[in-house]
């Protein structure tokens, strides 16, 4: 059983390796009708935060002997149990990632497609595996344009407010309610939270409980309904098999209404209400969903950013050692170079441990040609200023560009005369 003491321990440590890392997502992907669990959403998050961070590309062939390239992204074992929490330490950690990937590999999305208007049953993910301690997971090239190239109709969602969910209810209510929170504006904080504008959101009991994950799409019957041009969730409600928490005291009891408190007491919308819906008969047809931005955590996030701007911009100081080490060893996976620990840990350093400035001070590297000081012309790219993209190009999805254009022979005498030395 978690302590309080563990709980603090665990949320401080999400918001240092999370810390203003966040994910956009199609909003058409964010209220997809799926059925999943709280840690392979988790597990979905990172992956997909991964893609513009760390994607690789791998060959693939068709049955018709077509070849076509695949994305996959790869999680680490240290991740993937900080992702667990508490349940890390009850039975095999290898057990929740076996069933994870069987559930990613064969788990069914119900969409609306972007150019049809019209409810699409797809997947997200390709080969999912598990081996050597690395988690592999491969993006269905079909659907990845719902987190790749976003333009519009997107939302973002931090990191660090997603991996502090502990319920599965309140994590899926969230990613809904975000989702559709963009029409409130930001909030004065000179206000009480009462007093802050509100939008209210009109949900059928059916449509919830789909949103929500809490209806099977693997089973035959709502497949077949599910792929109809438009599915009435009403009717999914019905046919299902083995509905959970179907009455409504039950849903609002495990799910809603827990769902709704740690929404308030984590992030940064705020649930004022949830109130349902009867017919003329008294029987439960819907809930009515009241929605705040969330003055707390507003000022947290105040707070936060005032201390942070009087103190040292080191984020080292907040890593320890082994994370230090893991951070090494994923420079080491990028940089081509046989480049000695020391080298490796100034780099970093100069870049504050963000990973971002390292791949786009490397990329222009490699671009300059023949550097006689890889270590010291990284460093004073990173000091002068070079920066991650916003896009990414279509042939490329590591590639990086600068604020500004360089001249890389500037720069080889700057670090001759500042005698910068490996």
């Amino acid at each position: 059983m978690e302590t309080a003491l563990d709980t603090v321990h665990r949320m401080t440590e999400i918001d240092e390796l999370y810390a203003n890392k966040q994910v956009a997502l199609a909003n058409s992907l964010i209220q997809a009708r799926e059925k999943t669990s709280l840690f392979e959403s988790k597990i979905e998050f990172l992956a997909i935060y991964k893609v513009g961070d760390q994607m690789n590309v791998h060959k693939k062939t068709d049955t018709a002997g077509n070849e076509y390239s695949v994305h996959f992204v790869e999680i680490s074992s240290k991740e993937i149990k900080g992702l667990l929490g508490e349940k890390a330490n009850k039975g095999s950690m290898y057990s929740y990632i076996e069933a994870a990937a069987l559930e990613l590999k064969r788990k069914l999305f119900v969409y609306r497609d972007r150019d049809s208007e019209q409810f699409v049953m797809s997947s997200l993910y390709g080969d999912v595996a598990y081996k050597s301690g690395r988690l592999t997971i491969e993006f269905n090239p079909d659907t990845e344009h719902l987190f790749l190239d976003l333009k519009d109709n997107y939302s973002k969602i931090r990191l660090d407010i997603a991996f502090k969910f502990q319920t599965n209810g309140g994590f899926q209510l969230y990613k809904l309610l975000k989702s559709m929170s963009y029409s409130i504006p930001e909030p004065d904080l000179s206000l009480n939270q009462e007093d802050f504008p509100a939008m209210q959101k009109e949900f059928s009991l059916g449509e919830l409980r789909l949103q929500l994950g809490f209806v099977d799409l693997n089973q035959p019957e709502i497949q077949k309904e599910s792929q109809k041009a438009y599915p009435d969730a009403d009717r999914l409600f019905e046919i299902e098999k083995k509905p959970k928490y179907k009455r409504w005291n039950d849903f609002y009891k495990r799910v809603l209404d827990p769902g709704m408190n740690e929404i308030n007491e984590i992030s940064d919308i705020y649930i004022e209400s949830i109130e349902k819906i009867c017919t003329a008969h008294g029987r439960v047809d819907g809930a009515v969903i009241k929605l705040q931005r969330n003055r707390e955590y507003y000022l947290r996030n105040q707070k936060e950013q005032k201390n942070t701007s009087l103190s040292s911009p080191t984020s080292a100081m907040t890593l320890t050692e082994e994370q230090m080490d893991e951070f090494i060893d994923e420079m080491r996976r990028l940089i081509k170079e046989n480049l000695p620990t020391k080298d490796l840990r100034a780099i970093a350093k100069a870049a504050h441990y963000e990973m971002d400035k390292i791949k786009g001070a490397y990329e222009i590297a490699e671009k300059a040609g023949t550097i006689g000081n890889l270590t010291g012309w990284m460093i004073s790219a990173i000091n002068r200023g070079f920066s991650a993209p916003k896009t990414k190009s279509k042939d490329n999805y590591n590639s990086f560009k600068t604020t500004r254009d360089y001249d890389f022979d500037e720069i080889e005498r700057d670090l001759q005369n500042k005698r910068v030395v490996r």
